[in-house]
């Protein structure tokens, strides 16, 4: 139980970080593109490290599978990017939406 409820703080605390570094939260408050491209980049390639650790290391197995699904992801989310990117930032740009993204609360009716 100790472990669930230090698991849901710690992402409580990454959504609340998320709202106040891209200015959703406190307006005016906000850090540049180019930083949360790095961020983000970082972000991406320490969940594909740790996992390649969890297969090489602990159970002793290649895999090539990584790179694969990193593949898939990467494809997806440009695909999606490209040809709902115009819907997705008129989505973002409601206040709702970023409540419900940064804070976790419902949709507003």
């Amino acid at each position: 139980m100790k472990g669930v409820l230090i698991a849901v703080a710690v992402v409580a605390l990454l959504f609340v970080a998320n709202g106040l570094l891209t200015g959703s939260l406190v307006a005016g408050v906000s850090i540049s593109p180019y930083f949360v491209q790095i961020l983000c980049l970082a972000g991406i390639n320490v969940i594909l490290a740790v996992s390649l650790n969890l297969t090489s290391g602990f159970t002793g197995q290649f895999s090539i599978g990584h790179a694969g699904f990193m593949a898939i992801g990467a494809y997806a989310s440009a695909a999606v990017s490209y040809y709902g990117g115009d819907r997705i930032r008129a989505a973002g740009s409601s206040s709702g939406f970023r409540r419900c993204a940064c804070v976790g609360t419902t949709w507003p009716s």
